[in-house]
C-alpha cells in the first residue's frame, strides 16, 4: 500500500509544501465534487472540469520520505493540536497540515493517489 504525505517545510521556496497558500483552493473543489457526487451529479464535462481542476494539487501529496523539492521530511499523519496556544503559528501550521493529510482518502477515492 502506497502511503502519500506533504512536505512540512515552512520555507517559502518549496513549492509544494503544506504551507504553500495556493492549496487554500483545494478545499472548495473538493467540497464542490462531494456535493455532485452525493447528488449523483458526477458525469459530464462540468464534473470533467471539476476533476482536472485537481491536477496542480496532486504534486503536494508525494509518496517518498522526504520532499522532492527541498527534501525536507514527509508527513504522513495527523499531530495533536491541544498543546497549542489556539493563536499561534504551530496551532495554525498544524491544524492546516491535519487537514490537508485527511485529504488524501478522498483523493484516493477519486483515482488520483494510488493506495
Amino acid at each position: 500500500m502506497t502511503r502519500h504525505g506533504l512536505c512540512r517545510s515552512r520555507e517559502k521556496s518549496c513549492p509544494v509544501s503544506s504551507e504553500n497558500r495556493q492549496l487554500d483552493e483545494l478545499f472548495p473543489l473538493l467540497q464542490a465534487i462531494d456535493r455532485r457526487r452525493r447528488a449523483g451529479d458526477n458525469f459530464g464535462d462540468n464534473f470533467d472540469k471539476l476533476l482536472f481542476g485537481l491536477e496542480p494539487y496532486l504534486k503536494c501529496f508525494q509518496s517518498s520520505d522526504s520532499c522532492a523539492h527541498c527534501r525536507q521530511p514527509l508527513a504522513f499523519v495527523t499531530q495533536p493540536t491541544a498543546e497549542f496556544d489556539p493563536q499561534s503559528a504551530e496551532y495554525r501550521n498544524t491544524t492546516r497540515l491535519n487537514k490537508l493529510l485527511e485529504c488524501i482518502p478522498e483523493l484516493q477515492s477519486l483515482g488520483f493517489l494510488l493506495s
